[in-house]
C-alpha cells in the first residue's frame, strides 16, 4: 500500500499523460510520455467464456478503444493473444487497425489454429493491444523484455478500464476446489509482485456459489483484511464482486477501501481473474486487474 500515496501525488499529471518507458525514447521527460491508453472490453452480444463442451461453437468479440479519445499519437494497432499466461509466445489476432473503437471477432476453431493445438479444458486466452506510435516505437501488450510498457500509475486514471481481456475454457464450478493458498500471476493494484504467495487467500462460501478472497490489504505486511465476496455463475464461470468494504491500509489516511467489479474463474486450474474498481470516500482509484492461481 506504500505506493498509493505516491499515486495520488501524480494524479493530476496523469490526467493528461500516460507513461511509457523512457529508455525506449530518451527525449521523453522522466516519468512522462504521451501514449494512447488501450481500453478493452468484451462485447456483451457474444460469448463471454469458452464452454469445454462446445469449443467450435464459441464466438468472442472484443471492443478495442482508448482512454483519451482525441489521442492520435499512434499509426496502427494490432490485437495479440497469449495462451495460458505464456507471454513469450503472443500470436496476432488482427493487425492493421488504424481507427478506434474497433471490434475484433474470433472463434474457438481460430484459437486452435493460432496455437497449433486443440483448445482443451484448463486453457485460457488473454487478449491485449500492441500500439505503434508515430515515431515508430511499439508499446507491447506482453513485453518480451519483461518490463511493462505502461507505468502502473496509469491505472489511477478516473474510470480507466482494463488493458486486456481474458477468455477461459471453463470446467464445472465447485467452490470447495478453490480453498487454499495462491500464487500471484498479476496484480495491477501493486500490492503484490508476480510469484508472491498469499497463504489462505481463498475460502469457499459463504454462499453455495461464492468465494471469499482475503488478499487486500496486503496480508504479507501483517495487516488483516475483511474478505472480498465473489459471486460465481456456475453456468459460465463468470464472476461478480458487488461493492463492499474490504479494509483499511495502515497509515494511508484514506479510511475504508471498497471494491467492486467483474471477472472470471477457471475451474480447471483454480485461477481467479478479477478487474476491480477500488474506491474510498474521496473517490476512485480506477480499475485494476488481479490474477491469482491456487497452489496444488
Amino acid at each position: 500500500m506504500t505506493t498509493k500515496k505516491i499515486i495520488f501525488t501524480v494524479f493530476a499529471a496523469l490526467l493528461f499523460f500516460a507513461s511509457c518507458r523512457k529508455e525506449d525514447n530518451p527525449i521523453i521527460p522522466d516519468g512522462l510520455g504521451r501514449a494512447p491508453v488501450p481500453q478493452l472490453s468484451k462485447d456483451a452480444s457474444a460469448d463471454q467464456s469458452i464452454a469445454s463442451s462446445d469449443v467450435s461453437g464459441f464466438t468472442g468479440k472484443v471492443v478495442v478503444d482508448q482512454y483519451f479519445k482525441g489521442d492520435h499519437s499512434y499509426t496502427s494497432i494490432e490485437a495479440v493473444i497469449i495462451k495460458n499466461s505464456d507471454a513469450s509466445r503472443p500470436e496476432v489476432l488482427q493487425s492493421g487497425i488504424t481507427s478506434l473503437p474497433a471490434t475484433i471477432t474470433f472463434t474457438g476453431d481460430q484459437l486452435g489454429s493460432l496455437f497449433g493445438e486443440p483448445v482443451v479444458p484448463g486453457d485460457d486466452f488473454t487478449i491485449g493491444i500492441n500500439v505503434t506510435l508515430a515515431n515508430g516505437q511499439v508499446l507491447e501488450a506482453f513485453p518480451q523484455d519483461g518490463f511493462p510498457s505502461y507505468d502502473p500509475n496509469v491505472f489511477t486514471l478516473p474510470g480507466v478500464g482494463p488493458m486486456t481481456v481474458n477468455y477461459a475454457v471453463f470446467c464445472p464450478f465447485a467452490a470447495d476446489d478453490f480453498t487454499g493458498d495462491y500464487t500471484v500471476i498479476n496484480d495491477d493494484w501493486a500490492d503484490y509482485q508476480p510469484g508472491d504467495i498469499i497463504p489462505g487467500a481463498v475460502t469457499a462460501g459463504p454462499g453455495t456459489n461464492q468465494l471469499s478472497l482475503s488478499v487486500y490489504p496486503n496480508p504479507a505486511a501483517g495487516t488483516a483484511s475483511g474478505p472480498i465476496i465473489v459471486d460465481v455463475d456456475p453456468a459460465t464461470n463468470n464472476a461478480t464482486v458487488s461493492k463492499q468494504v474490504y479494509g483499511q491500509y495502515d497509515g494511508s489516511g484514506f479510511g475504508d477501501f471498497s471494491a467492486e467489479g467483474t471477472g472470471a474463474v477457471n475451474s480447471c486450474n483454480q485461477t481467479i481473474t478479477l478487474t476491480l474498481e477500488h474506491t474510498v470516500a474521496l473517490g476512485s482509484f480506477g480499475f485494476a486487474t488481479l490474477t491469482i492461481q491456487k497452489i496444488e
